[in-house]
């Protein structure tokens, strides 16, 4: 059995500052804190352009009340994608770190120049391998974000416990969420392979598919309107020619009050939408946790926690 570790997640979207905590007993996950805190300045907004001293001051000491004395040795500070600029790639597995290092600036440059003009801080993350051609290959998940930006959240946290700080989309931890979830359940019983999780924010619709749990791709569309789900879901699906008789499960997440927006999405599948849990995999200490939180609204924040 795996050791006991502990592991905290901040979130950030809007005026909302969303946290969790959680400790890992092997395979079993325990959630030790879970809450949110309002303010009246857009966080995102803070970290990508800057803040006056008094809301950066506000920030700062509502993460030192909140972490102060937590047991977690890592952090991860989540955002949503956009926020934050993502693509997926693919590479030779053998490839030395040098020159992998080296081809992601490129094509992240070539990308995202036109609208980050300046320096980028990479974030790759291995989603999953196959064989090509008798070589392995690698699929990668690339965040990237400009160096000033990464440089105030560096600042944002560095009063923290953590010796470990990293970053990531909230995509990316809902696939997370759901390749934990697959590896207890399992798809056995499922109608086919794929997971598609999507979540509702007033800002935009994230889209996460996973095929046995493996995370395949993720993507955003802004400015949503309700039958955008349905509709963005069935390109999703073409693009990556999946067959919508090949989803077997349909999650969705974030803004609860707009669940009746996935309707259509759920009748062209032929699926529930089941509002994504986080009790689907950890035990919540009502001790320790304020259970008026509304955890569905939180699942990306305790997905990158995990």
């Amino acid at each position: 059995m795996e050791g006991t570790s502990a592991r905290a997640s901040i979130e950030l979207y809007g005026s909302t500052l969303r946290y969790a905590a959680l400790v890992r007993h092997g395979a079993r996950y325990r959630l030790l804190d879970l809450g949110h805190r309002d303010f009246d300045t857009d966080l995102v907004d803070a970290i990508r352009h800057g803040a006056d001293a008094d809301h950066w001051q506000a920030l700062t000491s509502t993460l030192s009340d909140v972490f102060g004395a937590s047991p977690a040795s890592r952090l991860t500070v989540t955002l949503h994608p956009p926020a934050a600029h993502s693509f997926f790639t693919v590479l030779p597995a053998d490839m030395s770190s040098n020159d992998r290092a080296q081809h992601l600036r490129q094509e992240a440059g070539v990308l995202m120049q036109a609208d980050t003009p300046r320096p980028l801080r990479l974030t790759a993350d291995a989603v999953y391998s196959e064989v090509r051609d008798d070589a392995r290959v690698e699929w990668l998940h690339v965040l990237a974000l400009a160096e000033d930006v990464q440089e105030r959240i560096d600042q944002l946290v560095d009063a923290l416990p953590f010796t470990n700080v990293r970053l990531m989309l909230s995509t990316h931890a809902i696939a997370t969420m759901i390749e934990r979830i697959v590896r207890r359940e399992g798809v056995a019983d499922r109608r086919g392979p794929h997971t598609l999780a999507v979540g509702w924010y007033p800002s935009h619709l994230e889209y996460v598919l996973c095929r046995e749990g493996r995370w395949l791709f993720g993507r955003h569309v802004t400015e949503p309107t309700p039958t955008d789900a349905a509709y963005y879901a069935a390109a999703l699906l073409e693009r990556l020619q999946v067959d919508a008789a090949d989803v077997g499960r349909l999650f969705v997440y974030g803004d609860t009050e707009a669940t009746a927006s996935f309707e259509p999405l759920a009748t062209a599948l032929r699926l529930p939408a089941e509002p994504m849990r986080p009790t689907l995999l950890i035990h919540v200490d009502a001790d320790a946790v304020d259970l008026r939180v509304d955890a569905t609204t939180m699942t990306p924040c305790i997905g990158a926690a995990l």
